[in-house]
């Protein structure tokens, strides 16, 4: 009998010390991360030679999200800042206006720099944040990161370059949609009235067409596809 006691005893205070932990509120550790904010938060059609101005701000904010950056007890001092271009051949950095080297935890700081379409393409503009090992008190005029570290925080901006417009392709543009409507016409003028009832008399021709398109085309793409993966 008091074998059963002692072990219901025993039972009920793990079930108590159980239920204690699953109730204690765990805390998670609040880090203050940084956060980049672009205006505009796209560059679109940046002409060939063209210069674009942009705007973005470093901003501060709490979190509990450790995947924000890789080492985020690097970014509890100072940071070097870094504009880069991913593909200079398509865009440059011409002009900026923030500075090598800011102070964590500072107040809100909005920032420029200018880029220069180059050629035709896509790319992004990355600006990275390095932690500053031996703190703004180095000064350091070099723009360019000598080495990318693993606690680097990256921040993208898509920019996509055109050509500028030339009288030459508005003319092709042009003459090839009124060639076009030409062809439309043409083929509407020589619809003969006859021959248009004789065939919905006996539509076999168009419903094997629209069969084929339709319905068998689509699923044997579809089986190719299925088959490709």
């Amino acid at each position: 009998m008091l074998v059963q006691i002692f072990a219901c005893f025993l039972l009920f205070v793990s079930y108590v010390h159980c239920a204690a932990e699953v109730n204690i509120p765990q805390t998670k550790t609040t880090h203050t991360v940084p956060r980049i904010d672009f205006y505009p938060q796209e560059l679109k059609a940046v002409v060939e030679d063209e210069k674009r101005h942009v705007s973005f701000g470093i901003h501060w904010e709490n979190s509990n999200d450790t995947t924000l950056i890789d080492s985020i007890d690097d970014f509890h001092g100072d940071f070097h800042v870094f504009v880069l271009s991913e593909d200079t051949k398509i865009l440059e950095i011409v002009n900026f206006s923030y500075p090598n080297c800011i102070r964590s935890r500072d107040e809100p700081k909005n920032f420029s720099f200018t880029v220069k379409g180059i050629f035709l393409g896509f790319t992004k503009v990355k600006v990275n944040l390095i932690p500053a090992v031996k703190g703004c008190a180095t000064k350091s005029k070099d723009r360019v990161p000598p080495k990318l570290l693993e606690s680097t925080k990256d921040f993208d901006l898509v920019v996509s370059v055109i050509r500028p417009p030339s009288v030459l392709v508005n003319i092709v543009t042009g003459a090839m949609a009124a060639l076009v409507a030409f062809n439309y016409i043409n083929m509407g003028v020589q619809l003969d009235l006859h021959c248009i009832a004789k065939v919905l008399k006996k539509p076999i021709g168009p419903s094997i067409g629209f069969v084929c398109q339709f319905l068998f085309m689509p699923l044997v793409s579809s089986y190719f596809f299925h088959l490709s993966i």
